[in-house]
């Protein structure tokens, strides 16, 4: 009977051969994460201005009418 040498968790070699393929992606992916949280923060920025608008009630500013 053969034993398999590749059963249970990944061996180093092969975390570090994936981390080898994916390095020239690094920059994409953090570039992306960044967008993505500044793009969620104005988001949020956006919808709370809009919630105040909508909570004070009365009369629109002129940039709204």
């Amino acid at each position: 009977m053969m034993s398999n040498s590749h059963a249970g968790a990944p061996s180093a070699n092969l975390m570090a051969e994936v981390l080898r393929l994916l390095k020239p992606f690094w920059p994409v992916v953090f570039t992306a994460t960044l967008l993505g949280i500044v793009g969620g923060l104005t988001t949020t920025g956006l919808l709370g201005r809009i919630n105040q608008a909508l909570q004070r009630g009365g009369n629109c500013p002129a940039a709204f009418g």
